[in-house]
């Protein structure tokens, strides 16, 4: 996603690897780039999956930069092949390889656009030509919102979206926690600075949503396949799903 001329960033979830700091800037040993994108994938699949359980066919990955492995199409389309997913990005570059890449793929599109105008995305003719809005849908927005400072009124943008879908709709969100961002977001050489969220803020963004159990918790602690080690280290993110009620 692309938040200021010049400045792309991608979701980790879905999005091929785009380092967020400058190429000469120190990794601490616990942020390795690889595993934080293996969790947040591995998050996004649990919460694929979950959704389908739920009755969702259609999906919205929001700043989604160019799908690559696990992506929401590849998990959803292999469990229910009629399900429909939009991907939506601000980098143009990202749009067009992507386009090529889903070619022969009617029930995936890619869109030009930005995360903080819901308005305008949900208007597009192509997101109104692949889904129904008038149905429930799953909206992902994983290891991106950290980007956006609440200045831009990410808020506001949420709630925007939860007030255009339709009953029975989700949100899924993972973000980057308080303990990790600041080693980032405090240094100079920062490509763009992440944004430190508490649980209660991160759970305030889903305001006017029913939060699905567990609610806001560490990432791997999301409903987890096997049972996850529990320890003194700190947190890296958050995540959560939540229902448009």
């Amino acid at each position: 996603m692309e938040l200021a001329k010049g400045v792309t960033v991608h979701s980790i979830s879905t999005a091929a690897p785009t380092p967020r700091m400058a190429p000469d800037a120190p990794f601490a040993a616990d942020m390795d780039y690889a595993d934080a994108a293996r969790t947040h994938r591995d998050f996004a699949r649990r919460a694929v999956q979950y959704c389908l359980n739920q009755g969702i066919r259609q999906f919205v990955d929001l700043g989604s930069g160019i799908p690559t492995v696990g992506t929401v199409h590849e998990v959803a389309q292999y469990h229910q092949p009629e399900a429909r997913v939009v991907y939506v990005d601000s980098d143009p570059a990202a749009v067009v390889h992507s386009k090529a890449m889903f070619t022969g793929n009617e029930r995936v599109a890619m869109v030009l656009g930005d995360l903080r105008e819901p308005e305008r995305l949900l208007a597009n003719t192509e997101v109104r030509q692949q889904l129904d809005l008038g149905k429930p849908l799953a909206i992902f927005a994983v290891a991106v919102l950290h980007f956006i400072p609440d200045s831009d009124d990410l808020g506001g943008a949420l709630a925007a979206y939860r007030d255009a879908i339709a009953p029975g709709s989700h949100m899924v969100i993972s973000h980057g926690s308080e303990y990790v961002a600041p080693m980032w977001s405090d240094d100079a050489r920062s490509i763009h600075p992440l944004v430190p969220r508490t649980t209660q803020q991160v759970a305030g963004l889903l305001a006017g949503f029913d939060l699905v159990e567990p609610g806001v918790v560490p990432i791997q602690q999301w409903r987890p396949e096997s049972p996850v080690p529990t320890g003194p280290a700190p947190v890296r993110s958050y995540a959560a799903v939540a229902r448009r009620p």
